[in-house]
């Protein structure tokens, strides 16, 4: 029973962890860090920090429904997000989190019930994009 009491503290803490009522829109790209840390950031985020101090910036993101899970085509070299949603009050894990040998530090979590993927501004070849997205300025890309 030893065993299973820090698993069953942690599923009571992540109850208690309540939204902060205020709903927001964020752009976010994905870091590839190497780890199961939190890895989105904002553009200002990216352009403000770097390494560690990027790092303690970054989120996790959590959908409210598994129908809004991030879509197998996303590239974090090519895409990135909008979500709608709120933030958790408290750093935590998003739902779903499994524990494993590595660390894994809390992090703000934000809850999302809308998302668009949108393709980068960068230049490759159409022949090597999968996903049908066209690139919108300052906005969700669409299939086309």
């Amino acid at each position: 029973m030893k065993k299973f009491l820090p698993i069953l503290l942690l599923a009571s803490a992540c109850r208690t962890n309540t939204l902060t009522g205020k709903t927001e829109t964020l752009q976010l790209h994905y870091i590839v860090w190497g780890c199961p840390c939190a890895n989105w950031a904002t553009p200002e985020d990216l352009a403000k920090y770097e390494g560690d101090i990027l790092a303690e910036h970054c989120i996790f993101i959590e959908p409210a429904t598994q129908a809004l899970a991030v879509p197998l085509y996303f590239d974090p070299a090519r895409h990135g997000i909008i979500v709608t949603g709120q933030f958790y009050t408290k750093p935590g894990y998003p739902t779903g989190t499994v524990k494993t040998e590595e660390q894994l530090d809390k992090a703000r979590v934000f809850r999302y019930n809308k998302i668009s993927i949108f393709k980068k501004d960068i230049d490759y070849s159409p022949k090597d994009d999968t996903t049908g997205l066209k690139v919108l300025k300052n906005g969700p890309a669409r299939k086309h």
